[in-house]
């Protein structure tokens, strides 16, 4: 169930598709987004706004990807020396080609605050559930940030918790981190959630919980838009220019679309079902 960024970025025009996708998120779709740029820049938007992000703010980004969020919080809130971390290194590569300071470290690492002594703000944008062995390491990292910075995340918790689930429900909880690389470990409902921010030392939570459909079925709807704009858009090709060579490109980035329908479905059933979306704001 990963997220693919090249199919999800790539728009079907006579140019060649992207051949370095940007953004990496479920993104936000009550906003009016209708393609994937504009829903994952509606969810940074929400983000920066939650964490009242200012130009005297300087932000560390965990998580970064290829910086694109860097490249928001700077031109949308004026924020200064903002810095990023980020586990791939391709990412950090294209993220650097980009002229933005990014250092490959994983987000759970003790020495990645070191980065960005001056940090006012550190912001995780839909990634911290990915964060291993857990994010309650992050969050210990961030409080004892001797700038005491704001810390603002997008994140997922259950709707209940695990020993309130049947068998089934865990099951299929358990099989869509296992596709999606999260750790068990970061299965926590709101409440747990809130509980691992208290013991990391922060004070003042807010937890805001989205509508099922802003992201989970929101990303859905818009994986299946986006894949039938494909699927015509190759019928179209094949019917006026025969076996070009485009339109073998276009079949063999279009075999993904067959584990996009496995990720849609999932967000439908049981993303919405098990799951909720929440955008989190703690300060010491």
């Amino acid at each position: 169930m990963q997220i693919d960024p090249i199919l999800l970025n790539a728009t079907f025009n006579p140019s060649p598709p992207p051949e370095t996708p940007s953004w990496m998120n479920l993104g936000y779709w009550s906003s009016g987004a209708t393609t994937y740029k504009e829903g994952c820049e509606a969810l940074a938007l929400m983000l920066g706004k939650a964490v009242r992000l200012s130009p005297t703010d300087s932000v560390l980004d965990v998580g970064c990807g290829r910086g694109d969020s860097l490249l928001l919080w700077s031109s949308h809130f004026a924020t200064h020396q903002n810095v990023g971390v980020n586990l791939d290194p391709d990412e950090c590569a294209v993220a650097a080609a980009r002229g933005l300071e990014v250092s490959q470290m994983s987000a759970t690492d003790p020495r990645v605050l070191l980065l960005a002594e001056d940090a006012s703000v550190v912001l995780a944008l839909d990634c911290s559930y990915h964060f291993a062995p857990s994010r309650r390491s992050f969050f210990e990292s961030v409080r004892a940030h001797p700038n005491r910075p704001r810390l603002g995340v997008t994140d997922v918790v259950l709707k209940k918790s695990k020993r309130d689930m049947g068998y089934m429900e865990w099951f299929l909880v358990r099989c869509g981190c296992k596709m999606s690389g999260v750790p068990v470990q970061n299965l926590r409902t709101k409440e747990e959630y809130t509980n691992d921010l208290e013991n990391a030392g922060f004070t003042n939570i807010e937890i805001s919980v989205l509508n099922d459909g802003d992201v989970f079925g929101g990303f859905a709807a818009f994986v299946r838009r986006h894949k039938q704009t494909w699927v015509d858009a190759l019928k179209r090709e094949e019917g006026l220019f025969g076996n070009t060579p485009k339109l073998r490109r276009l079949q063999t980035m279009g075999k993904g679309w067959a584990h996009f329908d496995n990720s849609a479905a999932f967000m439908e059933n049981v993303g919405t079902n098990m799951f909720s979306y929440v955008v989190v704001v703690a300060s010491p």
